[in-house]
């Protein structure tokens, strides 16, 4: 007695993602156990075995349709006529983030912005000192000591006064100003105010002011005639003069036309009374006590800088930080209030108020504003109204000095301003030429060619179709430019070349919207049809998205952080193809024939055939080579050229039902192959499979399509 132990293909063929590729070799390998719905026999132990004679016994029997097989497969489908097509979704080929996108226009900008404002002059407050100049004081200095006399000797009396004319040259000291001890004037007036309460007119009064601190002469105070009783003003202007705070008054001549024979009660105590006064002073500098109020206002201006030729015109910043740093010459605390009119936050304009104390004691000032959650409105200057937005600065004293500082009117207020740290979820404007980069990516179709042998002729697709949809709700228009490679699964390498993809985008007022782009990929556009035919094992994906593709500023960009691109693709192989030779190559473990030692021996087998009867609907035509692997790395050829003739198509492709190939074919074994198939470990079967006319007449695949085989063995022998 011998026994044949049923086994099991370790991969079942229907579980192949190619399996309308196969299904004919697989078939004819079925015989030894594959997963199909093979009919259970029993063990060739059951059979009755003569003496000497023949035995004959069923193998198996296989019967289905293409969509028997179908059933469980996730990856093919099946179209509306049956046709059977391999559909694969790539849902995120790639994407365009706001993130990248808003990094691209903001990303490099880390502005410094500064500003150096003089002081300039500033305004003092009017100041005045008064004093009185004793007519004993210029009697004195009379150089007619006979009226000087007679002046003398009528002291509280009532008499005449004789006319005279006096070279006198008195000094007279005027107090210090104390809000001052020197002062560089840009422009200002002193007055030199005299009430002539002496008891006779005078005639041709003048008053030199001399400085005292510098011995300059300040200026000449000339009157024509003071009445007595009578108060008269003059001026001179001190434009460019430099001054301290101490001066004399200097009289030079008195004179007067006398009271004729009127009597006049003569008193040496009478006086003139000056008053002395500087205003509308505004001084370049000096030592001086400052007012308070307002001493500099400027502008400064944020231009940002771009790298691509951006133009913004608004921008909402979630976060930004402005580093500051102000240096001030001047020697009093100052006040420093800065408005941004354009920079706004729930719609107030921002403003920012530093108080700075001189950078000489203090050191500069220094901090961080905080700049989130603000809106930038970068078009409000008509000569570039784009990428700039002004400050306004005010520079003041809070408070009168409390006492005089030196001052200057070059002294100096230094404004710097840094902004980095942008983070922006919303822009307008020109977001300018440039290209982003979509990161290189591998794409799995989801079918495996590793079970086709590396010299398979190329696999010839009809009409390979891949659907690329684009999503897009950036506001810019956009160009797409990608490729695709695959390397194969014997080593050969192929590129998709698909055509330059221009993506559409919504307006501004379709802002939070999505524009849908559909770019078909086909034979007619591509090399779709040869990147496929490389058995391709993995395929590797790039590409560039082009922003602004014609450079033209006058389309307006906008993103927000809800902005995005994503890009999904499918790929649609409806199975019409052609090829002059796929090898098919499989491996199961070999039954245990046990024609070593059991009744029935090689020896004893005078011969012995497989039988095979079959009808194929499949238009494949299929030629097997059965091999014996002995577990050491040997492969030796049992059985080839066993061919199943295809099924006949029609025009389009498609077998009919008279088209359907039949037939018988016997096997013959001899007692060799025998040796082979007993001893081997596993059995490897290869198949070539063509499509009709040597591979040149594309056929289609559909799930109508039917096989049925039948095996059988037979072995005529002489028992011993």
């Amino acid at each position: 007695m011998f026994t044949v132990k049923k086994t099991r293909s370790k991969s079942k063929f229907y579980h192949f993602r190619f399996v309308l590729f196969s299904a004919t070799a697989v078939l004819a390998i079925s015989w030894m156990g594959s997963g199909c719905n093979t009919d259970d026999f029993n063990d060739l132990s059951e059979a009755t075995i003569k003496t000497n004679g023949a035995v004959a016994f069923p193998i198996g029997k296989v019967d289905f349709t293409l969509a028997d097989l179908l059933e469980d497969d996730t990856l093919l489908s099946v179209d509306a006529n049956g046709g059977i097509r391999l559909v694969h979704r790539e849902e995120d080929l790639f994407a365009l983030t706001a993130e990248e996108v808003m990094d691209g226009v903001t990303g490099g900008i880390n502005e410094r912005f500064e500003q150096s404002s003089t002081i300039g002059a500033v305004d003092i407050d009017d100041v005045s000192q008064e004093t009185d100049i004793l007519f004993s004081f210029m009697l004195d200095h009379f150089n007619d000591l006979v009226i000087a006399d007679y002046i003398e000797q009528n002291d509280g009396q009532m008499a005449p006064v004789p006319p005279f004319d006096e070279m006198i040259l008195t000094e007279t000291d005027v107090p210090a100003f104390t809000s001052f001890t020197s002062l560089n004037i840009e422009n200002g007036f002193m007055s030199l105010t005299v009430t002539n309460d002496l008891f006779f007119d005078l005639l041709d009064f003048s008053v030199d002011i001399i400085d005292t601190g510098n011995g300059q002469n300040i200026g000449t105070f000339s009157f024509d005639n003071i009445a007595v009783g009578e108060t008269k003003v003059s001026e001179i202007n001190l434009q460019g003069k430099n001054i301290s705070n101490e001066y004399r008054v200097v009289m030079s001549s008195i004179k007067t036309p006398g009271t004729g024979t009127t009597n006049v009660l003569i008193d040496l105590d009478s006086r003139l009374h000056i008053l002395f006064a500087a205003r509308e002073v505004r001084v370049n500098g000096g030592v001086v006590a400052l007012p308070a109020g307002v001493l500099a206002e400027d502008e400064l201006t944020f231009e940002l800088s771009t790298d691509n030729g951006e133009e913004i015109k608004s921008i909402h910043l979630e976060d930004a930080n402005v580093a500051y740093e102000f240096n001030s010459d001047v020697q009093a605390d100052i006040h420093v209030k800065v408005t941004f009119p354009d920079v706004r936050r729930n719609n107030v304009p921002m403003v920012q108020e530093f108080d700075v104390s001189p950078t000489a004691t203090s050191g500069p000032l220094t901090g961080m504003l905080d700049f989130s959650n603000t809106d930038w409105a970068l078009d409000k200057d008509a000569g570039q109204p784009f990428n700039r937005v002004k400050a306004v600065y005010e520079v003041s004293l809070p408070n009168a000095t409390a006492g005089q500082v030196a001052f200057s009117s070059e002294d100096r207020v230094d404004i710097s301003f840094v902004l980095s740290d942008i983070r922006a979820s919303e822009i307008v404007g020109y977001f300018g030429f440039r290209q982003e980069i979509l990161e290189e990516s591998e794409l799995d179709l989801g079918y495996d060619f590793s079970a086709f042998a590396n010299n398979s002729n190329p696999l010839l697709f009809s009409d390979p179709q891949m659907r690329i949809e684009i999503n897009n709700s950036f506001g810019i228009p956009l160009s797409g430019e990608f490729n695709a490679t695959a390397r194969g699964q014997f080593g050969g390498e192929a590129s998709l070349n698909p055509p330059r993809l221009e993506i559409g985008y919504p307006s501004l007022a379709e802002a939070g919207q999505s524009v849908e782009t559909i770019l078909a990929v086909n034979k007619n556009n591509s090399d779709i049809v040869g990147l496929l035919a490389v058995y391709p094992e993995l395929i590797r994906y790039e590409g560039t998205a082009t922003i602004n593709p014609e450079s033209d500023p006058s389309i307006l960009n906008f993103v927000n952080s809800d902005s995005r691109l994503t890009a999904a693709a499918e790929f649609d192989l409806p199975f019409k193809f052609r090829t002059q030779g796929i090898f098919y190559r499989d491996t199961m473990d070999a039954p245990d024939l046990n024609l070593d030692n059991g009744d029935i021996t090689i020896d004893n087998i005078d011969s012995a055939h497989i039988k095979i009867s079959y009808e194929n609907g499949l238009p494949l035509e299929s030629t097997l080579r059965l091999i014996a692997y002995d577990g050491l790395g040997n492969e030796t050829l049992v059985v080839e050229g066993v061919k199943f003739e295809s099924a006949e198509v029609n025009g389009q492709g498609r077998v009919t039902g008279t088209g359907v190939a039949s037939g018988e074919l016997v096997v013959p074994l001899t007692s060799q192959q025998l040796h082979f198939l007993n001893d081997a470990l596993q059995y490897i079967f290869e198949i070539k499979m063509q499509t009709s006319d040597g591979g040149q007449v594309p056929v289609a695949i559909y799930t109508n399509y039917r096989v049925e085989m039948g095996f059988g063995i037979f072995m005529a022998y002489t028992k011993k």
